[in-house]
């Protein structure tokens, strides 16, 4: 392994922690939600995010590299902060499923910026899969949203 590692690795790596950070994120909303609907969608994007994540982890592996973990530390804090924005807002429910729009856009995020790192990393079946997954997801966050009147 080497000590730097390639665009290619960099980028994956990236969207590996993003990936994984945003399913830590969704399985703990889902564990704090009251609405059981809403906690069953954000366990079932959870659920995808994870199988994500481990084959983005098998594709660092294939790069030379070994994954990374998300910054637990950060993870923490950004727990509390969606909980505590949700406890002062009108409807909880709504201001959890903005949150999670919200958090669906700072990973498409994550992915474009990857690909500005790598755009011709030989991975672009992850960066559909992810994409599709993302396109997905927010639909029906957005349904979800919908229905409960945001």
């Amino acid at each position: 392994m080497n000590l730097l590692r390639t665009d290619l690795q960099t980028a994956l790596q990236n969207l590996h922690v993003g990936v994984q950070e945003s399913a830590d994120n969704l399985r703990d909303l889902a564990e704090f939600i009251d609405d059981d609907d809403v906690a069953a969608l954000f366990s079932s994007l959870a659920d995808a995010r994870d199988s994500l994540s481990d084959g983005l982890a098998d594709a660092i592996r294939t790069a030379g590299d070994l994954p990374a973990a998300p910054n637990s530390e950060k993870e923490a804090g950004e727990h509390l902060i969606h909980r505590i924005r949700a406890l002062f807002s009108a409807d909880q429910t709504v201001s959890l499923i903005s949150q999670c729009l919200e958090a669906e856009e700072h990973l498409h995020q994550v992915l474009t910026d990857c690909d500005a790192l790598n755009p011709e990393a030989p991975y672009p079946h992850w960066r559909e899969k992810v994409s599709a997954h993302l396109d997905e997801s927010r639909a029906q966050l957005e349904q979800c949203l919908k229905k409960h009147g945001g």
